[in-house]
């Protein structure tokens, strides 16, 4: 029995250091697991409060563009109220906030000159000649209708001829021209054969004289 427990003591010590040797790697490596869970569980908690940090800012930033939207909308909302009230162009008084607006009417001013051409009629008389022409004479006061032909040939250059009675003038030539045979230079007054002499003719304003050769 005793040469049975002598042969069976050199397996089990060689069996309790195989025991022990593997159990302490297995504690080993317990630990070296444990201390790589707690890491790890580290690790994870601090990203976990970076999360949550960063959700926060989120939060605020989306909390600060709601609050500036909403003073967006209400700048919008007075915008558009001054439009209307300075469209509608009236005087009135709105209260926007805690301003009080006056808005008055638009003045426009409009300048329109206007030229108006008006012929003054001037004192004037109308000499006509057959084949000579027709001129229009300054009067002159006691002006007669043979003192108007003097001038109109004096201005305009034509010639005149006359010889001077007791009883009146008698013109002979008008232009160069000079009646033939039974032919005279005869006046017409106002469009009328005149009854009485060219220089006892009276002539106003507007009045026009007219000369042609006319027959006996």
């Amino acid at each position: 029995m005793q040469k049975i427990f002598l042969n069976l003591k050199f397996p089990i010590f060689v069996l309790a250091v195989i025991i022990l040797i593997y159990g302490g790697l297995t504690i080993a490596d317990l630990k070296n697991k444990t201390v790589k869970l707690n890491n790890q569980n580290e690790s994870l908690t601090f990203k976990i409060d970076d999360l949550s940090n960063k959700l926060d800012q989120i939060q605020g930033n989306i909390d600060q563009t709601k609050n500036d939207s909403d003073i967006l909308s209400g700048k919008l909302v007075i915008a558009q109220k001054q439009i209307t009230f300075l469209q509608n162009q009236t005087t009135s008084k709105q209260v926007l906030g805690d301003n009080i607006i006056e808005l008055k009417p638009a003045t426009i001013t409009k300048t329109i000159t206007q030229t108006l051409t008006q012929e003054i009629e001037k004192n004037q008389a109308t000499v006509t000649i057959e084949n000579v022409g027709s001129y229009k004479v300054d009067l002159q006061s006691s002006d007669n209708a043979f003192e108007v032909l003097k001038r109109a040939a004096t201005e305009n250059g034509f010639s005149l001829d006359y010889d001077t009675y007791s009883f009146g003038v008698f013109v002979k030539n008008i232009g160069g021209i000079t009646p033939a045979n039974n032919q005279y230079w005869a006046f017409y007054f106002n469009g009328a054969f005149s009854q009485v002499g060219a220089s006892d003719q009276p002539v106003q304003k507007g009045d026009s004289i007219f000369w042609q050769l006319t027959s006996f």
